[in-house]
């Protein structure tokens, strides 16, 4: 049920973010870890702009926040 619900938290105002996501998750979504899943909601409580921003490198996330699922998760969002 959680990955039911992070994916509709997925989705966006702001459509350059819903474009990647959604090809995110037409890639990604039977592959995720639950790590991965995890790094991914913690990400989806950034704002519209502060996720766009991360995912295309613009603003770094902090030390705390850089576990190796979160660089796995960015990896793939940056694929799409």
């Amino acid at each position: 049920m959680i990955k039911k619900k992070i994916i509709w938290r997925a989705r966006r105002g702001l459509l350059e973010n819903d474009i990647i996501l959604k090809r995110f998750f037409s890639r990604y979504q039977k592959v995720l870890s639950e790590g991965e899943w995890l790094a991914l909601e913690k990400l989806l409580d950034k704002t519209d702009n502060e996720l766009l921003d991360i995912i295309l490198d613009i603003e770094k996330l902090n030390e705390n926040d850089l576990s190796p699922e979160t660089l796995s998760l960015l990896s793939k969002l940056r694929s799409c």
